[in-house]
């Protein structure tokens, strides 16, 4: 059994680009996960990170700390085309909230 791989998945900036949703759908399924599960993963990196940002505490994630949508206000506006985000009591990575995701995805189609 080879050696596990973990994405992960970077700024989610274009939802509505063709060529960029495709390139991170990609990246995506080579990590075996839906898009809707890779947007989830980074919504909630994304999240943690702002998070962290205003309560103080200076531990980046790792895709943070490689300078993605590394400042508040890149995060504060990529984290804005959510709205108001999955509803709090949906568990991170449960069915119910990747769906949410997938909705999301579906009203921000690629044109």
């Amino acid at each position: 059994h080879g050696a596990e791989t973990q994405w992960i998945p970077g700024p989610f900036a274009s939802p509505g680009h063709s060529g960029f949703r495709q390139a991170y759908t990609g990246m995506a399924e080579r990590a075996e996960m839906t898009l809707a599960r890779a947007v989830e993963l980074r919504y909630n990196a994304a999240r943690q990170a702002l998070d962290n940002m205003r309560s103080g505490v200076t531990i980046c994630t790792q895709a943070l700390a490689e300078g993605e949508a590394s400042t508040r206000e890149e995060l504060e506006e990529e984290l804005s085309a959510f709205g108001d985000g999955p509803p709090a009591d949906l568990a991170a990575g449960s069915s119910p909230r990747i769906a949410w995701f997938s909705n999301w995805l579906d009203t921000h189609q690629a044109g």
